[in-house]
């Protein structure tokens, strides 16, 4: 696809694979460089998009984390909530760890856009595994509960639960604020882009990206499987909640 105007670039890469169409493009800094007609829901980048991915699963799923911390403050009496938020977050859950295995994966294995991003800050980097070690232990353990039910497994699951939960609590809290400040700048971009137009929002200037679209919906429609699962899981909670 050919440019014109006041750039150095001639040719830019096209590619149509649905990984490319949802992660590749060229970063914010760049965009000065071309044409108005090229500022648009067209630019594709791997790094901006996988970010805004990233912290629009991680917003969501910290609000979700929110309610379920909330029934942690009388278990027995919102026992049955507990599990059914839980499971509610399962697949925004998978989203947020497959973002960022695709940004881990793709800079180990020397991506020029990723290796230029360069690697987080050595305390999130030593954090990382931790958090997602804790985090498949921890809603692992609760499905392993769920299964069993009140009566069965539920001494070795519900330690592995609540010790995951103290080492994924911890790790959580050094992981969110370590990303805080990314959060104004990209978890609500997609959304906010989504008729092609640049809009400015907390503090910045957010910018349309191609693939919004698809980002917003992969994270809209784990919300709704999510309630899928709520519902073929709602027996087993309540058994839960009469014991």
């Amino acid at each position: 696809m050919s440019v014109v105007g006041n750039t150095d670039f001639e040719q830019l890469p096209c590619q149509t694979s649905l990984i490319n169409i949802t992660f590749r493009t060229f970063p914010d800094d760049l965009y000065m460089h071309y044409p108005k007609r090229m500022k648009s829901s067209q630019q594709v980048d791997p790094v901006l998009a996988s970010a805004r991915l990233t912290s629009f699963a991680g917003l969501a799923l910290l609000v979700g984390l929110f309610v379920e911390g909330l029934t942690l403050l009388s278990i027995r009496r919102f026992i049955f909530l507990h599990i059914v938020v839980g499971f509610f977050l399962i697949p925004l859950t998978l989203i947020k760890l497959g973002s960022v295995m695709f940004r881990f994966i793709a800079y180990y294995r020397g991506d020029p856009n990723f290796s230029k991003a360069g690697p987080p800050l050595p305390l999130l980097r030593i954090m990382g595994p931790v958090v997602v070690v804790a985090t498949v232990t921890l809603f692992g353990s609760g499905i392993w509960l769920e299964i069993g039910g009140p009566y069965r497994f539920r001494g070795l699951a519900s330690g592995l639960h609540k010790g995951s939960f103290v080492i994924w609590f911890g790790a959580m809290a050094v992981h969110v604020l370590g990303h805080l400040r990314e959060i104004p700048k990209n978890a609500l971009s997609d959304w906010l882009t989504l008729k092609g137009r640049a809009v400015r929002a907390f503090g910045t200037r957010h910018t349309p990206l191609r693939g919004a679209g698809a980002r917003v919906g992969l994270v809209v429609g784990s919300l709704a499987l999510g309630l899928a699962i709520v519902v073929l899981t709602s027996k087993g909670a309540s058994s839960w909640a009469r014991f």
